[in-house]
């Protein structure tokens, strides 16, 4: 209430020594160097905020103010200064609500900004504090996340990460929220799940409960397809290349190499040519058919290791696809993130990781 009190009356003392000096157009202008004097003073000495952003932080007080001026300034000329000024102040304060609510820019549209970009940290901040105390590069990535989330907001500040921090803990507790997220935008909750994986990947060693609540959370979030954790975790990228032809054999996922082996060799028994001879042409002719894809399977099985496959890497020009040997240095661009990366010589290519969200860069190559 001070605070408003306190740029209501700069503004007022503003226009009307504007005016005193130059008019109309003096009014406004001195009314809107009050106006921007009062914000700046409070991001720069009581929020601790720099210039960066400041529209964006502040467009609906501006574009309230703006409209209110010139509908003040049209009614003084059109039904004289006492009742045009006040109704140029009820229209304008009306219509300033409008025009904003029509950019986007009102202040309800702004808090449920603010309240999606919250979200999308809400189990982030729950993976971090599974850790007592928290792992210091899973926090460093964790606010970084949080900038870049409130950027567009111009709301980027070290206080304003705090704060949208803090709100993402309480809605945590709150069941209203976490239970709307599995029925929310596609792309809202695979940015939860990236947000997961960038947090616990940003450190060397991965605890096996952090891996297990993302991978719960796709679940939860009905992503089931674990699309984004194949991204940061190879052995999952590589289990769902090896899904199919474990298929073709008639094992479950988590068949072991003993397992592959023993069910080869029994469908072999079954279908190879000496075993069908005499039978009709058609029936040779599927049981072939039915050798090369259990050839191709178990080839594939077999040879699916991330050390020995090749990978391809994203160009720094978006269509270029790069496929280094690994001994000499190259740039490539990050899949996830696009930010460029240069990897020097002699390097592991299947466990590079993107310097900035710590995605895996390579793409495996399925063994032909």
């Amino acid at each position: 209430m001070v605070e408003y009190v306190v740029t209501l009356s700069a503004v007022l003392a503003g226009f009307f020594l504007g005016g005193m000096w130059g008019g109309n157009l003096g009014s406004f202008a001195g009314g809107l160097g009050a106006l921007f004097l009062c914000l700046v003073v409070k991001d720069v000495l009581f929020l601790e905020r720099t210039l960066e952003g400041f529209f964006a932080r502040h467009r609906t007080e501006i574009a309230g103010f703006v409209v209110v001026v010139i509908l003040v300034i049209l009614g003084s000329y059109l039904l004289g200064p006492t009742l045009g000024t006040l109704l140029g102040l009820v229209g304008g304060r009306t219509s300033g609500e409008w025009i904003a609510g029509r950019l986007g820019w009102s202040a309800e549209q702004a808090q449920n900004d603010l309240l999606m970009r919250a979200l999308q940290l809400t189990y982030p901040v729950a993976l971090v504090g599974l850790d007592s105390p928290p792992d210091p590069r899973e926090l460093k990535t964790l606010h970084k996340i949080a900038r870049c989330l409130l950027q567009p907001l111009g709301l980027h500040h070290e206080r304003d990460v705090q704060n949208v921090l803090e709100i993402s803990r309480k809605l945590i507790d709150e069941p209203a929220y976490i239970n709307w997220l599995p029925t929310a935008d596609e792309e809202l909750r695979f940015r939860i799940v990236w947000n997961c994986l960038e947090v616990i990947y940003s450190r060397e060693s991965i605890p096996s409960e952090k891996r297990q609540f993302v991978v719960e959370l796709e679940q939860f979030l009905n992503l089931q397809n674990l699309s984004a954790l194949g991204v940061y975790d190879r052995s999952v990228a590589i289990q769902q290349m090896r899904i199919p032809a474990l298929n073709v054999l008639g094992l479950p996922a988590d068949a072991t190499d003993s397992q592959i082996d023993a069910k080869y060799r029994d469908a072999v028994r079954q279908f190879h040519p000496d075993r069908v001879q005499g039978v009709p042409d058609h029936l040779s002719a599927l049981a072939r058919e039915k050798m090369v894809q259990l050839n191709e399977a178990y080839h594939l099985l077999k040879t699916s290791d991330p050390t020995s496959l090749k990978y391809t890497f994203r160009g720094v020009e978006e269509d270029a696809v790069i496929a280094p040997d690994g001994d000499s240095s190259f740039l490539c661009r990050c899949w996830l993130c696009r930010k460029a990366n240069r990897i020097p010589d002699h390097v592991v290519l299947h466990s590079l990781r993107c310097g900035d969200c710590h995605a895996l860069l390579g793409q495996p190559v399925p063994p032909t």
